[in-house]
């Protein structure tokens, strides 16, 4: 529920959606990862994606 309410809260915000390409998986096997892990970055990412395109928008992956 808390990664529906963050997503709905960003998309109120603007029009516009982008986030930075990493790897999740990958980073789970670091010590930062574990803790990350609760969190699942992914799945908000999939969620506000989801909605951003039931609006007819996308969102932008940027390469760091």
């Amino acid at each position: 529920m808390m990664h529906n309410k963050l997503a709905n809260d960003i998309l109120s915000e603007g029009n516009e959606g982008y986030a930075e390409w990493m790897n999740y998986k990958g980073l789970h096997k670091t010590r930062v990862g574990k803790r990350m892990g609760i969190k699942a970055p992914s799945a908000f990412l999939e969620i506000l994606d989801r909605k951003l395109k039931y609006q007819g928008r996308q969102l932008i992956y940027v390469n760091t």
